[in-house]
């Protein structure tokens, strides 16, 4: 009797222990994958982070900085028509290669127009500090100035690109007002003296004069071409549907080679007198130290009769002076460059 009470006992102990065993072990095997799982986390938070793979735009190089386009304004000095944030695909001029650079003593600059004659350069420089149009010949051999005169005229003083035809120098003003009218002035090119004026219609950046005589002229919204007879008479306009807006020129020939730019950039567009179409478009991509494009500024050539020896000369804001540039041509033939119309 009493064996078996005891043996009862012992069986009820043995499974009340079985069980209690199970609980702890159950509960040792929890706290052991709980630690694990802390284990693992705190190993994943001590390695560095991944940065994810940059992006094309991220590794590319960046954009100039500056609107490229900051040149292509109004001639009364406003805000920018257009800008260009993306980078250039090339650089240079197309057809060009540089030849010289040299800084020219000048203190402004505002530049707008360059002529380049044997034995002088001729500047226009718009201040609208001042309201002020200057017309500045420089000395060829050492750029330094050799006489400026101010061609401003009551409400027209921005002035704009600049063409040299035998002895005459020709530069528009525009009106600063919302007439939309310009004066053509034909400047002596000893004295800078004014021979004669023309008053035309339209707000004129360039005017070029053909072999013919007649006069050529481009507004500032790169929308119109002009012509007009020697006496001011206008013959015809036509609209430019490139939109590009010309900042300087020069004649070779029946062609109009004019510099400038356009939405996508720096251009120097061969043009044909007689259909004032373009007959070629060569890019340029070289930036000014302002972030804007060459072809944006002053801008004439110099070739000999047989063409055999062509200088491009450009003239773009410097760091402190203006930089006179010269560009020459790349194993190519000026005919091939700038061909004629068929």
């Amino acid at each position: 009797m009493i064996e078996r009470y005891l043996d009862g006992i012992v069986v009820k102990s043995m499974g009340r222990s079985y069980i209690v065993l199970t609980i702890l072990l159950f509960l040792l095997i929890v706290a052991a994958a709980s630690s694990l799982r802390r284990c693992a986390v705190g190993e994943r938070l001590a390695e560095p982070a991944s940065s994810p793979s940059p992006s094309p735009s991220e590794t590319s190089p960046a954009a100039p900085t500056g609107p490229a386009l900051a040149g292509l304004r109004s001639r009364a000095g406003q805000a920018s028509i257009k800008e260009i944030s993306k980078p250039s695909p090339a650089i240079g001029i197309d057809g060009l290669v540089p030849r010289l650079s040299r800084p020219v003593a000048l203190q402004a600059q505002g530049v707008r127009g360059l002529a380049v004659g044997d034995n002088a350069l001729y500047v226009s420089i718009f201040s609208p500090e001042r309201s002020s149009a200057l017309i500045y010949q420089l000395r060829r051999d050492t750029l330094t100035v050799a006489q400026v005169r101010d061609i401003a005229q009551d409400e027209y003083y921005v002035v704009g690109g600049l063409h040299l035809s035998h002895d005459t120098l020709w530069v528009p003003v525009i009106a600063d007002d919302e007439h939309g009218s310009s004066l053509i002035l034909a400047l002596d090119t000893r004295s800078l003296e004014q021979r004669h004026r023309l008053s035309v219609d339209g707000r004129i950046t360039l005017v070029l004069q053909g072999s013919a005589g007649s006069l050529y002229g481009f507004n500032d919204e790169g929308s119109l071409i002009y012509e007009w007879a020697p006496d001011g008479q206008e013959i015809r306009r036509q609209p430019s549907t490139t939109g590009t807006l010309y900042s300087d020129g020069q004649v070779v020939g029946e062609n109009l080679i004019c510099a400038g730019a356009d939405l996508n950039g720096g251009v120097i567009d061969i043009i044909d007198s007689a259909s004032l179409s373009i007959l070629a478009r060569h890019r340029c991509y070289a930036l000014a130290s302002d972030g804007t494009f060459l072809s944006q500024y002053g801008f004439d050539l110099e070739l000999d009769q047989s063409a055999s020896e062509v200088v491009f000369y450009f003239l773009v804001p410097g760091p402190r002076f203006p930089m006179l540039l010269s560009y020459v041509l790349d194993d190519i033939p000026f005919q091939e460059w700038a061909p004629r119309a068929r």
